[in-house]
């Protein structure tokens, strides 16, 4: 029990002594024998800084851009247009209430190729045949029963419309005499209308791509110099045109099918050198056709026909697409079927596109 009891006793007497220095100390009193002269340590200036610690947060790093692939530079192309024959004229200067030039002086000179419009507008070089004179100077009457000669002004048809070169290579461009032949070359310069013959060509540079449209009359049978004008021709036009097409009027009238002789010569000028050979005079459209890395169209048949009051209708504008990658042409060939004049009707000079007519698609198949 005693050792017990002693046990606690000096757990209270321990705690007393602890709570009296407690008081004491907060109260500012000095504990009995203590030592008031001790002073607390001082905060020595040498004392190392405290160090901080700055983090820099790693940014997120930016995703590499999906690399977009180049745009290819567009390969230049030229687009050239060629339509049949045009004449601008009254069968012998007769003029009739269905003639050529009554429909100008009621129309005007914008009627004509009025329809046929945006795709010329649309290409770089339209070219078609111009079937006989255009003067005003007076005729040396020929001594035949079909002969043509239009006024200066018809010109205007050409050049409103978008046409930039005409073949005069034909068998009614001499139908009023030299002197009206020359003058119709002086009023196609002075409207600003390219013209070609044997003597010239319409040479044509643009965006790298050069052109030559060579225009000649062969008539209805093959001469050897014709042939050697025409190879000749392909020589000289290979030193500065990377196409050469060749336009050509002859043959027999009327047929639809080529003679042999046009077809071998035509092969034989692809052979030489031109990329494209094509025909007029026939008065009938007649097939195109691949050979070898050109082509050869045998007849454009007529287009806006002044010698015919009712021509047959079908009709097409043969457009070539020529571009050049490098060394390396290509040429595209198109028929684009077109009528001379409305069905049931007189012809009314204005070619349209065909699938503007009733019937197109069954209209379209009767001319291709």
């Amino acid at each position: 029990m005693s050792r017990m009891f002693g046990t606690t006793m000096n757990k209270a007497a321990g705690g007393f002594i602890l709570l009296f220095f407690l008081l004491c100390f907060s109260a500012g009193c000095t504990v009995p024998g203590a030592d008031t002269s001790a002073k607390l340590p001082e905060i020595s200036e040498s004392a190392p800084p405290v160090t901080v610690v700055v983090i820099t947060p790693i940014p997120t790093p930016t995703p590499e851009p999906t690399p977009t692939p180049p745009t290819p530079t567009p390969i230049p192309e030229l687009v050239v247009n060629f339509a049949g024959d045009c004449t601008f004229s009254d069968i012998s200067m007769q003029k009739t209430q269905y003639s050529f030039s009554t429909v100008y002086d009621r129309e005007g000179p914008d009627y004509f190729f009025a329809k046929v419009l945006p795709i010329f507008e649309a290409d770089d070089l339209t070219v078609v045949n111009l079937e006989g004179p255009l003067s005003d100077l007076p005729p040396v009457v020929p001594d035949k029963e079909w002969w043509f000669k239009g006024r200066a002004e018809f010109v205007k048809v050409l050049a409103g419309s978008s046409v930039e070169a005409v073949s005069i290579a034909n068998n009614h461009t001499m139908d009023a005499g030299r002197a009206v032949y020359e003058d119709t070359k002086k009023n196609l310069d002075e409207a600003g209308v390219l013209w070609s013959d044997s003597t010239q060509r319409v040479y044509l540079k643009k965006d790298g791509i050069s052109v030559s449209a060579y225009c000649d009359h062969i008539g209805d049978a093959l001469a050897a110099t014709e042939k050697n004008r025409l190879l000749k021709h392909i020589g000289e036009a290979k030193k500065d045109s990377d196409f050469i097409l060749i336009y050509l009027h002859g043959g027999a009238e009327g047929l639809t099918q080529p003679e042999t002789w046009r077809v071998k010569l035509s092969q034989e000028l692809v052979d030489a050198g031109a990329d494209v050979v094509i025909w007029s005079h026939a008065h009938r459209l007649q097939p195109l056709e691949a050979y070898g890395q050109g082509y050869i169209h045998y007849g454009l048949s007529n287009f806006s026909f002044g010698g015919a009051k009712r021509p047959p209708r079908e009709t097409v504008i043969f457009q070539l697409r020529l571009s050049k990658d490098g060394g390396k042409k290509t040429i595209s060939a198109t028929e684009l079927p077109c009528w001379q004049y409305p069905e049931g009707q007189y012809s009314t000079y204005q070619p349209f596109p065909a699938d503007e007519a009733p019937d197109a698609d069954a209209k379209i198949d009767a001319i291709a």
